[in-house]
């Protein structure tokens, strides 16, 4: 079973490692077998408005990733509060024309914005800080605003602080050519470009070298 690949894994890895390592790579192992219960049905695809794919690689866009995984349950709530904040979305009484995405297995949330006909502002952009913040209080205190927190994909989406993303690389858990989210693209072309690219084309490389 599962389990048991994974507690042989841990017994193999101990053997040559000690220490943080081993107990970052535990922690790995543990939180890719609850996703098998939990999040099984979206961890392969991406999850978006309607309108998503018709927005131009120009509009800028904003990501948010979440501080645990989201359920089936709070993902599609979570779709539902996200197409409603698009459609009254405004600055300036002009609306956005707007569309979000879950990618990452729904760990990572994309907004973005077509500045063509009318510009985000400042007030349209506390509005939108101020949702998520809302968002993450109806779940639970689930926090959308921790920059510290890498996805990266090996085989399937998972999550770690930064430090411990630098430890697994060490450890060899994370390689070259993981592939990694990059949340610090600003438009919606960097993001379908290399957004989700591997370890050695992220900044990521540059941390490690």
């Amino acid at each position: 079973s599962s389990l048991r690949y994974g507690r042989k894994s841990l017994r193999l890895i101990r053997s040559a490692l000690g220490g943080e390592v081993v107990a970052i790579i535990a922690g790995a192992i543990s939180h890719d077998l609850a996703k098998l219960c939990s999040f099984e049905a979206y961890n392969c695809q991406m999850i978006h408005s309607s309108d998503w794919k018709n927005l131009p690689d120009t509009a800028r866009l904003w990501t948010y990733t979440a501080s645990r995984d989201l359920t089936a349950q709070e993902l599609n709530r979570a779709s539902l509060a996200f197409d409603g904040f698009i459609e009254q979305w405004q600055a300036h009484g002009a609306p956005l024309q707007a569309g979000w995405c879950f990618e990452a297995g729904g760990r990572v949330a994309l907004l973005a914005v077509d500045e063509s006909a009318q510009s985000a502002t400042g007030c349209s952009i506390d509005a939108s800080v101020a949702f998520l913040k809302t968002l993450g209080e109806e779940f639970g205190n689930l926090d959308w605003f921790d920059r510290h927190i890498i996805m990266y994909r090996n085989p399937d989406w998972r999550a770690a602080a930064l430090h411990s993303f630098l430890a697994l690389r060490k450890a060899g858990v994370v390689g070259a050519e993981t592939e990694v989210c990059d949340t610090t693209v600003r438009t919606l072309g960097e993001w379908r470009e290399a957004g989700i690219a591997r370890f050695d084309q992220t900044w990521h490389q540059e941390m490690w070298r």
